[in-house]
C-alpha cells in the first residue's frame, strides 16, 4: 500500500504510518503517566520532607513547587520551587533569614539514566539573606570571653568538596541577590551575577555592589570575586577600582584547620575618594576634602576564622603623599577589633605637612586673627588612638600678625620645635626652641587645649625675645630690645579670654625719645586689657615730633626733658581705652606730674596733667591722629 502526500514524490508505508501512530499512543500514555507520578504536589512532600531531614532544627516555607519537563525546546526534567524561606535563629553563631521567590532546578537526564540524582545548571533569579548575631547567656561576660573583649562571631565557612559538589549540581548562576546585617542595618550587599562552576576545582566568579544608604539615596561602589578550590584549599581574589588606584584582598583558607591568611593592596588611590566613601559610610564623623593626595598601603592577616581577633594583621609600606605633603607609617600591628586596633602606637614620619591647607580641608579655624600662616611642619607621630598620641617635630615658615593703630604687619618665624600630646582629652603642648626672623627666643611655651584646639588655657616662661626690626618700628615707632615675659592666659573659641603676666624691657626707643628699665604687668578680662607699667627713666629730644607741644609745660628748653620713676595705669578696651593715673617726677624742672585721660581708637585723646606740688597747675590734653595740644586750664574749669 502507498500513500501520496498531494503530488509531491514523498511516500509513506502503511508500515510506518501504523507505527508512527502507536508510538504517538505510547508517548501520550507514558507522558501522561510520568507527569502523574512527578506531579507537582507529589514532588512538593517529597522536597518538603528531605528539608525536615537535612535541617531539623531549621524553620522553613515552601509556597508551591512545579515539575519542569522541558528547557525551552529541548526537552528535560527539572523542578522549580516558589516562595522558598528559611529561618536560623541560634546564639553564638550567626542567625539568618533566607527569602529566595523563585528557584529552579533542572535535573540532568544523562545522570538519571545512570541512576544517579543530579542537577545541571540551577538558576536563582533573585533573593535575599539578612544575618544577625546574639550572644549566648550573659552578654557582658561572653563580651569578657570572647579575644579583644568582643562580641564578635567567630566564621565557620563550609568544606567544599569538588568531587561532592559534582555529584549533585553541574554549575549555579545567582543574580540580583541582597545580604544584609542586623548590626549594621544601612549597609547591603548585592550580588548582581555570581556563577559557579563544578568541575575538577570548584570556582567562582561574581560582581558586588556595596551599598551604604543615605538621607539623599545610596552609595554604591562595585568589587569583583573570583574564588576557587580544589577541596582542601580555598583561594579568593578580590579587586576593585577607584577613579584612580586600585585595591585587592587575597587570600586562601584550609577549610579542615579554618586556618588562613589574607593581603591587601592599596596602590594610588586617591585620599579624597577614598576618605569621601569612609564619611559616607560613616567610619568619619567629618567630611575631609583632601585634594590632590594618594594613598598606598599593604597588609597582611594570618591566623584561624574561629577566632578573627585574636591574632593581628601586620601593615606595612603604607604613606600618603601629595600636595599637603607626606605621610609614612612605620611597619605596625593592627588588631582587628574595634576596641583599640594599636597595642603599640603606631609611628608615623611627617614631611612638609601644609598646616593651613589642611586646616582648610577639615573645615577648621585656628585663631584666624592672630596667626596668618600657620607653615609646614615635620616630625614623627606615635598614634594608638583619637585619645592617645603624641607628635615631636618642627614647624618652619609661619607668620604672626601684630597690629598698631589699625597697621598690620607680619612677624615671620622660621622654624620652632613643637611636642603636643594627648592626655585626659585635653591637648597638652609645649615649645622650647624657636628661631624668630631676625629676632631671637629663649624660653619655654607651654599649653592644653580641647581637641578643636581652640578652647583651653596656656603658659608663657620666655627668659629673652625680641621680634624683627620692622615689627619693633611698627609696634613703638622704634626699638624694643629684647623682652622678658611670664604669664598664664585662656582662649575660648579661638580668642584670648584671660591673661594675667609681666614684661620686663631693659630698654626702649623710638624717634626722639627713649625709654629704661621699663615693667609691664598686664591682665586680661573678657573686653578690656589692663595695665600697669612703670618706667625707670625716660626722655625725649626735640626730634620727638610731640617735643614742641611740650612748650606749656617746660617753656623753652633747647635740650632733653626727662623724667623717672614713671607710674601708669591703662585700661584699653575694643573702641580706645582709659588712662586711669599717671604719676612721674618731671626731672627738668625737678616737679611731680600726674594725670588722667582718654582715647578714642583712631580718633581723640583728651585728658589732663597736674604740674607741681604746693600749687599745682593743670593743663589740659587733647590730641588725634599726629597733633597734640597742651594748653593751661582756666580756673574753674
Amino acid at each position: 500500500m502507498r500513500i501520496l502526500r498531494g503530488k509531491s514524490n514523498l511516500e509513506v508505508s502503511s508500515q510506518g504510518f501504523a507505527l508512527f501512530v502507536v508510538g504517538l499512543v505510547l508517548a501520550t500514555f507514558i507522558g501522561g503517566a510520568v507527569r502523574t507520578l512527578l506531579s507537582s504536589d507529589g514532588v512538593h512532600k517529597q522536597i518538603v520532607s528531605q528539608i525536615k531531614t537535612m535541617l531539623p532544627n531549621h524553620t522553613f516555607n515552601i509556597d508551591r513547587t512545579q515539575v519542569l519537563l522541558s528547557r525551552g525546546a529541548w526537552p528535560g526534567l527539572g523542578v522549580r520551587i516558589y516562595g522558598l524561606t528559611l529561618n536560623q535563629d541560634v546564639c553564638g553563631k550567626l542567625s539568618f533569614k533566607l527569602a529566595i521567590p523563585e528557584v529552579t532546578l533542572p535535573l540532568s537526564l544523562w545522570s538519571l539514566m545512570r541512576g544517579h540524582l543530579r542537577l545541571a545548571d540551577v538558576e536563582i533569579p533573585k533573593g535575599a539573606i539578612h544575618l544577625d548575631y546574639r550572644p549566648c547567656g550573659d552578654a557582658k561576660a561572653a563580651a569578657q570571653a570572647a579575644p579583644g573583649g568582643d562580641l564578635a562571631p567567630s566564621i565557620n565557612v563550609p568544606k567544599v568538596k569538588p568531587e561532592e559538589l559534582r555529584k549533585f549540581v553541574t554549575s549555579f548562576q545567582l543574580n540580583d541577590f541582597a545580604v544584609t546585617y542586623e548590626k549594621q542595618p544601612t549597609w547591603k550587599l548585592v550580588f548582581n551575577s555570581v556563577e559557579l562552576e563544578a568541575g575538577d576545582e570548584t570556582s567562582l566568579q561574581a560582581t558586588v555592589d556595596v551599598q551604604k544608604s543615605l538621607t539623599f539615596g545610596a552609595l554604591t561602589h562595585q568589587v569583583e570575586l573570583e574564588a576557587h578550590t580544589d577541596g582542601q584549599v580555598l583561594n579568593w581574589d578580590i579587586n576593585t577600582e577607584f577613579k584612580e588606584g586600585h585595591l585587592q584582598i587575597t587570600g586562601a583558607l584550609d577549610q579542615t584547620t579554618q586556618a588562613a591568611h589574607a593581603n591587601l593592596g592599596l596602590q594610588q588611590v586617591p585620599l579624597k575618594d577614598f576618605l569621601s566613601e569612609m564619611y559616607q559610610a560613616g567610619f568619619l564623623d567629618h567630611e575631609l576634602k583632601l585634594k590632590a593626595a594618594w594613598v598606598s598601603c599593604s597588609a597582611e592577616w594570618e591566623g584561624s576564622l574561629n577566632q578573627v581577633t585574636a591574632t593581628p594583621a601586620s601593615v606595612h609600606d603604607c604613606k600618603v603623599e601629595g600636595a599637603y605633603g607626606r605621610a609614612d607609617l612605620d611597619k605596625t600591628e593592627v588588631w582587628l577589633n574595634s576596641g583599640q586596633p594599636f597595642k603599640q602606637p603606631a609611628h608615623f614620619k611627617i614631611r612638609a605637612l601644609q598646616i593651613q591647607a589642611l586646616l582648610e580641608a577639615l573645615n577648621r579655624e585656628v585663631l584666624p586673627a592672630v596667626v596668618s600662616k600657620l607653615g609646614v611642619w615635620s616630625g614623627n607621630i606615635d598614634y594608638t588612638s583619637a585619645k592617645a598620641w603624641q607628635l615631636d617635630g618642627h614647624l618652619e615658615n609661619a607668620e604672626i600678625v601684630f597690629s598698631n593703630q589699625s597697621v598690620r604687619g607680619k612677624q615671620g618665624i622660621d622654624k620652632l620645635h613643637t611636642q603636643i600630646k594627648i592626655l585626659d582629652g585635653e591637648v597638652h603642648g609645649r615649645v622650647d626652641e624657636m628661631a624668630i626672623h631676625q629676632g631671637e627666643f629663649a624660653g619655654l611655651l607651654e599649653f592644653a587645649l580641647d581637641d578643636e584646639w581652640r578652647n583651653g588655657k596656656f603658659k608663657a616662661s620666655v627668659e629673652r625675645v625680641s621680634l624683627s626690626p620692622p615689627i619693633q618700628k611698627l609696634m613703638v615707632g622704634g626699638a624694643l630690645g629684647a623682652a622678658a615675659v611670664q604669664g598664664e592666659g585662656a582662649l575660648s573659641n579661638g580668642e584670648l579670654a584671660d591673661w594675667n603676666g609681666t614684661l620686663d624691657l631693659p630698654e626702649l626707643s623710638g624717634l626722639g625719645w627713649k625709654s629704661e628699665g621699663v615693667k609691664v604687668k598686664s591682665l586680661y578680662r573678657p573686653g578690656t586689657f589692663t595695665l600697669e607699667t612703670t618706667v625707670k627713666k625716660t626722655s625725649v629730644t626735640p626730634s620727638w615730633r610731640y617735643y614742641g607741644s611740650l612748650k606749656p609745660l617746660i617753656g623753652e628748653l633747647p635740650g632733653p626733658v626727662e623724667w623717672k620713676d614713671l607710674v601708669t595705669k591703662v585700661d584699653i578696651v575694643k573702641g580706645g581705652g582709659h588712662i586711669q593715673s599717671a604719676t612721674a617726677q618731671l626731672e627738668t624742672l625737678n616737679q611731680p606730674w600726674s594725670g588722667r585721660g582718654q582715647w578714642v581708637r583712631d580718633g581723640e585723646l583728651s585728658g589732663f596733667i597736674k604740674l607741681g606740688r604746693v600749687r599745682p597747675q593743670t593743663f589740659s590734653v587733647r590730641g588725634e591722629k599726629g597733633i597734640l595740644n597742651i594748653g593751661l586750664k582756666a580756673a574753674g574749669t
